[in-house]
């Protein structure tokens, strides 16, 4: 389907189940397919959201952020937006790439997160 063929959405499931695999090497090993099965539709989806909150163009500001709460389940007061969005943007260029969205993502989902996820 459409909604699992999003290149940076398949490049971070790779990178994700293969870095973190015990092996630490570029290939996707038997015991690491479960892994990359979950993290394809994981990140797909993730990409999905992330392209419908910030318009298309592969990063989200602070409005589109606002904007997009309701689609993430959030309920955020003005200062918890901004401050919500300060732990998003790690790098601090006032835009939140994919990758930053995914980190801030599972960690709201689970802080005592699956590695390999």
């Amino acid at each position: 389907p459409a909604w699992l063929n999003n290149k940076p959405a398949l490049m971070r499931a790779y990178k994700k189940t293969t870095l973190r695999g015990e092996q630490g090497d570029a290939w996707v090993h038997k015991d690491e397919f479960a892994d990359l099965l979950l993290n394809l539709f994981w990140f797909n989806k993730l990409f999905m959201i992330f392209s419908e909150i910030g318009g298309g163009d592969r990063r989200m500001d602070l409005g589109e952020f606002q904007r997009g709460l309701a689609q993430l389940g959030l309920q955020l007061t003005g200062p918890e937006v901004q401050q919500e969005f300060k732990k998003m943007d790690t790098n601090g260029g006032g835009q939140v790439l994919f990758v930053e969205f995914c980190g801030y993502i599972r960690n709201r989902v689970s802080p005592d997160h699956n590695k390999s996820f």
